[in-house]
This record gives structure tokens, sequence and C-alpha cells, in this order.
């Protein structure tokens, strides 16, 4: 995927690809329904709308129970989307914005407590070598 088309991800095309970037395997709607409580119209129009700006493709029709259904995989890579909001971001403001967007993006706990801990690691190296 060419990053440099900048992708921009609202916060619930952003959860519906970090479930897909978690998986191991390509995910139905029902799977990414079971994943993550989101309103399921929510969630196609999320996979819709993420199939046009191919962030994801199908890779595959698979049987849900009786029912034929698309899987869907990422083609937009975790780690390229998040330096490109960086690159965005640091041309005309700061890794805070990074930071900023990523906060309002996520709703697990772990991860900000993580965040947390790494800019509090920082600050204290910092603040040896002032000394």
């Amino acid at each position: 995927m060419d990053i440099k088309s900048g992708i921009n991800l609202t916060k619930k095309e952003l959860d519906v690809m970090e479930i897909l970037w978690a998986s191991n395997k390509p995910l139905t709607l029902s799977d990414i329904k079971q994943k993550h409580t989101v309103n399921p119209n929510t969630a196609a129009a999320c996979l819709r709308t993420l199939l046009n700006k191919k962030a994801i493709k199908v890779a595959d029709i698979v049987y849900s129970n009786t029912v034929l259904c698309r899987s869907y995989t990422p083609v937009l890579d975790r780690d390229k989307y998040w330096a490109s909001c960086y690159s965005k971001s640091s041309g005309n403001g700061s890794a805070a914005q990074l930071v900023a967007k990523f906060v309002d993006a996520t709703d697990d706990l772990d991860e900000i407590i993580r965040l947390e801990k790494l800019v509090q690691k920082k600050k204290s190296e910092l603040k040896q070598r002032e000394k």
C-alpha cells in the first residue's frame, strides 16, 4: 500500500483496523462484532469505507454458520500507518499530536498505561541529563 496517499482513519475505522491487525487470520463481519461491541451497521459501514480507502481487502468468501460471507484482511500496515501519522504531524506539529491521536483512538487501558510509563521514563532521563 502506498502510504503516501495519506489514508485518514476515523476512530471507528481505526477500531476495526486494530481488530484486523491483531488477528492472525482474515475476519468476517460477525468475527469483528464478537471482538468489539459495535453496532452491526456501523461495523459494516466501516468495512465498506475501509475497502474504498484500500486499507483492507476481501481475503475470501467463507461460511459463517450457514451463510456465505466475506472475510477481510488488512492491506494497510499498522506500523506504516502510525509512522505516516507521525510524519504528517511532525511537518506542521509535534510528536504530541501523534500521541494525542493515539490516545483519542484507543480504549485500551493497558496501552494508555504503557504510554504513561514511557512518558515518565523519558521525563526521568531528561531530568538526569539536566543535572
